[in-house]
């Protein structure tokens, strides 16, 4: 007999087999299911699939719809390329500040404190404490760097308060980093006013050093010194040299005790006491006396030095004075390290939940239901009208019993 002679609700016939509980020896001869007799047992109990499907799927429904619907708020800024400044002393402290940075202080701790005091979210959100709405504000808060800039999105169910959320951020951003910039800047003026004041008494001991230098060896013009040195030197020679040649064409024509004679070689003896006065004798003292000839190497090489220091002192002391003079009239740009490309604006329509979607996941998700449904009822029913899964389910209640 086939499946289509029965009537629905109908009493099985006595020779009736359902396909579920087919004898063992039709099992042992059949190795293939038999797909048209479980569809149409399927289609026989199609009211118990539907109930099961439509009560699925109308609980999920109601479930979709009762979702609150979310806004999104999103500003957008765009970090500052600092790599300029590290050309120069302060390029130690300040430096370029890349993305993440600003994601780092975005979400530190800090700045979420001030978000939630500046938005009075601890009443919005009706939080016990400060940490709950801290926690609730990192819920609905999502930081995503892109490329050059950075993305500050804010959900909340209040569209007006979602997007005053994402602008208290970037206000709350750069509240932060002028704080730190004024912190930061105190103390780079506090380490230039260290060192200028440290090299200022360096400068003013090598100027001490080089007063006393020049006053114990009356070099005041080292070059100009040194060549009027050498050239009375020169001078002195020449005119011994004169005196010379005079006093051998006189020699020749009168003695030793020609007046004349005499007073050549009281001249040439004057000029050679002279000379090696010049070339080799003890030091002037004077300004503006050359030092002797012997000496001249020694002591142009000690004032070089001292008027060396003097030159290094007095330029590191220029070179910090005009850095630190820098820093005072830029330390108002310290802190503006963004720029917002865009503020929050109300959104027009809400970007959560979405609702066709989910519906649509629910309509598949009701008629897999169906179809358990409808797999469970024929399975219990075989289980209920076969005596040998009646006996094995018999054991498993037995077994289970003898466990307790």
């Amino acid at each position: 007999m086939t499946i289509s002679s029965f009537e629905p609700g109908a009493a099985l016939p006595p020779t009736y087999t359902s396909p579920l509980s087919a004898p063992a020896e039709a099992a042992d001869g059949a190795q293939s299911i038999d797909l048209l007799r479980i569809v149409a047992l399927f289609v026989r109990e199609w009211r118990t699939g539907l109930l099961a499907a439509v009560i699925v799927f109308f609980l999920a429904a109601v479930l979709v719809l009762r979702m609150p619907k979310q806004y999104e708020a999103s500003a957008v800024i765009l970090p500052k390329d600092q790599a300029a400044a590290g050309n120069s002393l302060t390029a130690l402290f300040t430096g370029a500040r890349p993305n993440s940075n600003s994601v780092s202080l975005l979400l530190s701790r800090t700045l979420r404190n001030d978000v939630v005091r500046r938005a009075d979210l601890m009443k919005s959100f009706h939080a016990a404490s400060q940490e709950g709405a801290r926690g609730r504000l990192a819920g609905m808060t999502k930081i995503t760097p892109s490329g050059d800039t950075i993305i500050i999105l804010v959900r909340d169910s209040d569209a007006a308060q979602a997007t005053r959320i994402a602008n208290t951020y970037v206000d709350a951003l750069r509240s932060l980093q002028e704080t730190m910039a004024t912190s930061q800047s105190d103390v780079q003026r506090h380490f230039f006013e260290l060192q200028i004041e440290h090299e200022k008494a360096a400068l003013a001991q090598a100027e001490l050093s080089l007063e006393k230098m020049q006053e114990g060896s009356g070099i005041v013009q080292m070059d100009t010194q040194t060549q009027i040195g050498l050239g009375a030197i020169a001078g002195t020679r020449a005119q011994i040299t004169n005196l010379q040649v005079r006093l051998a064409a006189l020699l020749q024509s009168a003695t030793e005790e020609n007046p004349e004679v005499k007073t050549l070689r009281s001249q040439i003896a004057q000029l050679e006491s002279q000379e090696r006065s010049l070339e080799g004798g003890a030091t002037g003292s004077r300004a503006g006396v050359a030092a002797p000839a012997g000496r001249m190497p020694g002591v142009n090489l000690e004032y070089t030095r001292r008027a060396r220091d003097v030159k290094y002192h007095e330029t590191l002391v220029n070179s910090l004075t005009s850095h630190f003079e820098d820093l005072r009239l830029g330390a108002g740009a310290l802190g503006d390290t963004f720029d917002v490309l865009d503020r929050a604006v109300i959104p027009e329509a809400p970007t959560w939940p979405p609702r066709r979607l989910f519906l649509l996941l629910a309509l598949a998700a009701a008629l897999f239901t169906g179809l358990l449904a409808i797999a469970l009822r024929l399975l219990a029913r075989r289980v209920w009208t076969d005596p040998v899964q009646r006996a094995y389910l018999s054991e498993i209640r037995q077994g289970v019993a003898r466990r307790r």
